[in-house]
């Protein structure tokens, strides 16, 4: 087999015409343009006339190209018209219209009758973006491709942009104000980026993923066709299907990410509610009168001692805690909200006079056998002595009475009642005023059950709201890590000796205020100075003439 020599050689230009066309067709415009103007065999009309042709007619296909009004030139450079609108983008979507009908057959007839017309590759690149702007105006399937809902509304705009409005035949008159925000809205658009889907590709270059709502704000689907034209004009962007779905690696490392978040999230759980595995610990998370049970006086009967001017605690050493301290740490116990509190400061519980205890109202109270319960109102919970004294008096005797009168028990025997019978009826009825004594009993004396707190008046009334523990719910606080040990803290207790008597480790205070209505009043008298806007005026006094001279 002979060698060809160099000037025999096959090329790319020896090809017969119908290949050119064919590879040509693979180049976009403005690739076109620096071949046709660097290569003198393509610098051919003819040449550029059948690749145009055939895109028209092979590439994009009847269904995107029908409709289309351009512009042919002939070999003078004379520009001939086909007697039809051109393409106008508006709004980001083209509306071609023609009044001489279908503009391909208008020109393939003209270019048979009148001259040599010819396609160049302005005509090309016009054909492209109404070919672009057609395809993302298309309806959307239900499967296909996926494109980037943010590239179409940027690339509509910048069609919008391109298209001039002066080459309409019937150009449209815009107001001022119209041209204006039309010239604002144009200003800073750019032409499109070469990948379609840059947007929507996660760190995979897959599909990103997404909630349903997001993801019809972000994604279009389309056809087969209408991508194959656009992966064709913008050849960089990423093929993205609907049936491979959005990225499984992703899917899998925020699934992994979930369940590292949830082991963490269930072992701080553990380790924060490890000491209420100590049951007197847990005696305390659960409290919510402010004051131990177990500590406190009962009668014989197992009933709490409600008895005025005796304290109801048992002798034993207790510690006061602020209640705010209280709320706090039982709020990071149960939800880890604020994160692990300090250890608890009764410093607030000191003057700033005398830096002596002042002891809050509630607290004395209850101590003297005032109040029921720790978190009471000292105005409107007291225990007048009269109502305790003679609450028990003022009930009769079950059975007193007599439940039936005679003339109707000698009514119901000679009904046929049995003696039985009328004695199970006294029974019911003793049974039913004794219940009705036990109620009035206990509307007489407040229970220490069931009187209730408010806090908003608790806080009016004392300038610090306390709860007391035991000594030893005190030490299992402290031995259980329920505060950092570095901490320093301060701390006031009280000591009940078995005769009632009470005493606290720091003096109490009785020259200043321990109650809260001083802060009270001052925070009304400036919240409603506030409301009304009150400024105080400073009287500016008139000037006296000095008339001394």
């Amino acid at each position: 087999m002979s060698r060809c020599s160099p000037t025999t050689s096959l090329t790319l230009i020896t090809l017969p015409d119908e290949c050119q066309v064919h590879i040509l067709t693979y180049l976009r415009a403005c690739d076109l343009s620096p071949l046709q103007q660097s290569c003198k065999f393509y610098y051919n009309k003819d040449r550029i006339h059948k690749v145009v042709s055939y895109f028209l007619e092979e590439v994009y296909g009847r269904n995107l190209t029908h409709g289309i009004c351009i512009p042919v030139v002939d070999n003078d450079t004379t520009d001939q018209k086909v007697p039809a609108k051109n393409t106008k983008v508006k709004k980001g979507s083209v509306q071609p219209s023609s009044k001489a009908g279908s503009s391909l057959k208008a020109t393939s007839s003209s270019a048979s009758s009148g001259g040599d017309l010819k396609y160049t590759l302005e005509h090309l690149r016009s054909i492209e973006l109404t070919v672009v702007a057609r395809v993302l105006s298309l309806p959307e399937p239900k499967s296909g491709f996926y494109v980037s809902k943010s590239w179409i509304k940027k690339t509509l705009l910048w069609l919008e942009t391109v298209n001039d409005p002066s080459t309409n035949n019937e150009p449209k008159k815009l107001s001022k104000k119209q041209q204006r925000q039309r010239n604002r809205r144009l200003s800073d658009v750019s032409p499109p980026w070469p990948n379609i889907n840059s947007d929507i590709l996660c760190e995979h270059q897959k599909l990103q993923r997404c909630s349903a709502k997001t993801a019809r704000s972000r994604r279009k689907l389309m056809d087969k066709q209408a991508w194959k034209v656009l992966r064709k004009l913008y050849p960089d962007s990423t093929t993205l299907e609907s049936v491979s779905g959005e990225c499984l690696q992703c899917l899998m490392e925020t699934e992994a990410a979930k369940k590292t978040e949830s082991d963490r999230l269930e072992q701080a759980k553990l380790e924060r509610k490890m000491p209420l595995a100590n049951p007197l610990v847990r005696r305390f998370y659960t409290r919510t009168k402010g004051v131990p049970t177990d500590c406190l006086v009962e009668t014989s009967g197992g009933q709490v001692s409600v008895s005025y001017g005796s304290c109801p605690l048992i002798a034993g050493k207790y510690v006061i805690l602020p209640r705010s301290w209280c709320h706090k740490w039982r709020r990071y116990m149960k939800t880890g909200e604020g994160g692990m509190p300090l250890p608890p400061d009764s410093s607030a519980l000191l003057c700033d006079a005398h830096k002596l205890a002042l002891l809050p109202p509630h607290l004395e109270a209850f101590l003297c056998g005032k109040t029921a319960q720790l978190l009471a109102s000292v105005k409107h919970d007291l225990i007048s002595p009269p109502a305790a004294a003679t609450a028990a008096a003022t009930a009769s005797p079950v059975g007193v009475r007599s439940t039936l009168d005679l003339s109707i028990v000698n009514s119901l025997m000679a009904a046929g009642i049995s003696q039985g019978e009328l004695a199970s009826q006294r029974v019911a009825m003793m049974q039913i005023q004794e219940e009705q004594q036990q109620q009035h009993v206990a509307s007489a004396v407040p229970s220490f059950r069931e009187s209730g707190c408010n806090n908003d008046l608790l806080d009016r009334e004392n300038h610090v709201v306390i709860e007391l523990i035991s000594e030893e719910e005190w030490t299992a606080l402290q031995e259980t890590g329920c505060w950092p040990k570095q901490v320093s803290h301060y701390s006031v207790t009280v000591d009940v000796d078995s005769n009632g008597q009470f005493g606290f480790s720091t003096l109490p205070c009785r020259d200043c205020d321990a109650s809260g209505l001083r802060f009270t009043s001052c925070a009304s008298v400036k919240n409603k100075f506030r409301s009304k806007r009150w400024e105080p005026k400073s009287v500016e006094q008139k000037r006296i003439p000095n008339l001394e001279y």
